[in-house]
């Protein structure tokens, strides 16, 4: 297998290794450097795997640079500063698996059209706030999809959610016909009314992020109990929320207090991380109490919560919240 692996990783590299290396091989990492950009046109016929993740100084990759990789199937470049693809990464026609995590991209090329052997697409943690309508729903084999805690804080006073307040991106991921694994991030009160209207997309929903929902006092998260794989809950920059209500599904359609719910029915059997930033007239989080396997909890910049847990459900039963923690 000589010349079929280039593995370099952690060595302080600050440019990518000669192309002329490149010709032969199969595998490439050159994870964890210091590279800064990538520029040129590397001829690799047989290369399958490029691996770039943790070079936080890479910023650019220069258009040209996928001209010649048409087997490549495996594409990492999370956790860099990457601002923008290159449009010829329509030629990566054989691209099964694609990470963009934690990178700075902010709007993904029309040109991933091309891409129609995609199985996975990693956005989490990235500051993407724009997908060209029709993208999503071209990449016909995808069948995981990570947009958890996408795009800018500030998106919204600049007007810029085009993706996570719109409701074609929710139209797009239930055309998915082999869609099985799904973290999304949602960015309007009416989006996420329509997300969860949706047979398909709540079974499949890992993690959900919701941000941003522009005059919203209230919020019921009652529709959440039914997904029934959700992992990872975050609120983040509702401005005007006062509280989270909970509709009690043996009381119909009652929205009842906390002081009569029953902690002893225990609703987020999956829920093992909840995150809650920048809500800054929210009171509580009593509604916790139907997690009972929560292993993380981060509230940050909520100025108005005095208790997570309110007082009101002292009397409801065996109330034993965070047993899980570690």
């Amino acid at each position: 297998m000589k010349g079929k692996f280039l593995v370099q990783t952690s060595v302080g590299l600050t440019q990518a290794p000669d192309f002329v290396k490149w010709t032969t091989t199969k595998r490439i990492s050159l994870m964890d450097n210091r590279i800064q950009k990538l520029t040129g046109s590397p001829t690799c016929p047989n290369l399958s795997t490029l691996r770039l993740d943790l070079n936080s100084d890479l910023q650019m990759i220069s258009n040209g640079f996928f001209q010649f990789m048409p087997n490549l199937r495996v594409l990492s470049l999370s956790n860099t500063k990457i601002v923008e693809l290159p449009s010829d990464i329509s030629n990566l026609v054989s691209l099964q698996y694609l990470d963009l995590s934690g990178t700075e991209i902010k709007k993904l090329p029309i040109e991933m059209k091309n891409l129609v052997q995609l199985k996975t697409l990693r956005l989490c943690a990235s500051k993407l706030y724009s997908i060209p309508r029709g993208l999503i729903s071209s990449l016909l084999m995808l069948q995981g999809v990570g947009m958890y805690n996408c795009g800018l804080y500030d998106q919204v006073a600049e007007g810029g959610v085009e993706s996570y307040g719109n409701e074609s991106l929710v139209e797009e991921l239930e055309s998915l016909k082999y869609l099985m694994d799904l973290s999304v991030t949602i960015a309007s009160a009416y989006v996420f009314k329509r997300f969860l209207s949706s047979r398909k997309l709540p079974s499949c929903t890992l993690g959900i992020c919701l941000k941003m929902f522009k005059g919203s006092s209230s919020l019921n998260l009652s529709s959440l109990e039914n997904m029934k794989h959700l992992y990872a809950f975050m609120m983040k920059d509702f401005d005007s929320l006062r509280e989270i209500k909970f509709d009690w599904a043996e009381k119909g359609k009652e929205t009842v207090g906390y002081s009569s719910l029953n902690p002893k029915v225990k609703c987020f059997h999956g829920l093992r991380k909840v995150a809650i930033n920048r809500c800054q007239m929210l009171k509580n989080l009593t509604w916790l109490i139907f997690a009972p396997n929560l292993l993380y909890l981060k509230i940050g910049q909520c100025d108005e919560m005095e208790e997570v847990i309110g007082k009101g459900v002292e009397d409801g039963g065996n109330l034993n919240p965070f047993t899980k923690f570690i």
